[in-house]
């Protein structure tokens, strides 16, 4: 046993060293530098590309933020091209809905003009009329009344069975009128009744003029015995004046009844 320590005297001093130098290898930090280089180069890598990929997106955001807002920019323009589009044709169904209604409304008066039409009490105007002398006369009528031919016919021939002249065969329809020299651009504006010395509407006696009051007068007499003869819901007689007529004519103007 001692010959054997004595043959191997530096054993000692080698489990020495190599004690001291295991304790050395577990001071070092870990991990290694091998691996700490390894992973500061491949974190740097990752650190560079985080941040390109992060100016990437960046750019990307702006951009397609612009492209998104010039999309909305389209999209808007489109819209309002539909709405104006839409705007248009609601314009025109309302005009058309509009015209609709002043047809039907048309449509309605002509129906009642139809249904109560106006008619000529023939014994009441021949009595009113039977004590002035004969007259010459026309009658004429607008064609948009109803019943207008059929009236003017009624008064035609009650005042022709009275003894009254006339160069009519029969009622005539309304003409446009050329008016006094001074006055036809406005002429021919005016409703065809208008042009022929009368009202708008209902029956007018017409005549050369001056108007006048005098119940005496043969258009005051003419005048009253219509208003009591001609039978409707409303009725409507008045007197008017016509400078291109001749003197000593009276006219009877038949025009629409009052709406």
């Amino acid at each position: 046993m001692t010959r054997a320590m004595s043959s191997n005297p530096k054993s000692p001093m080698i489990a020495a060293l190599m004690a001291d130098n295991a304790h050395d290898i577990s001071n070092e930090p870990w991990p290694s530098l091998e691996t700490a280089s390894w992973l500061f180069d491949r974190a740097s890598f990752v650190l560079v590309g985080s941040l390109l990929f992060g100016l990437a997106a960046t750019v990307a955001i702006v951009w397609m933020g612009i492209v998104k807002e010039h999309h909305w920019d389209l999209a808007r323009e489109r819209a309002n091209e539909k709405i104006a589009a839409v705007n248009e044709e609601t314009a025109r169904l309302s005009l058309e809905a509009e015209s609709a209604r002043k047809e039907t409304a048309q449509a309605k008066i002509e129906l009642q003009q139809l249904r109560f039409a106006r008619r000529l009490d023939n014994q009441k105007l021949k009595a009113d009329i039977s004590g002035m002398p004969s007259q010459f006369f026309e009658v004429l009528f607008d064609q948009s009344a109803a019943d207008g031919s059929g009236l003017a016919f009624q008064i035609f021939v009650a005042l022709a069975s009275m003894g009254w002249r006339t160069d009519q065969k029969l009622p005539a329809p309304l003409t446009p009128q050329l008016g006094p020299p001074e006055l036809r651009e406005v002429y021919q504006l005016l409703p065809l009744t208008q042009q022929a010395g009368a009202s708008p509407w209902g029956v007018s006696v017409v005549t050369k003029g001056p108007i006048t009051d005098d119940p005496a007068a043969p258009e005051q007499i003419l005048l009253m015995a219509l208003l009591k003869a001609v039978d409707s819901p409303v009725q409507t007689v008045g007197g008017g004046k016509d400078q291109m007529m001749p003197e000593g004519k009276i006219r009877i103007v038949v025009g629409p009844k009052l709406p």
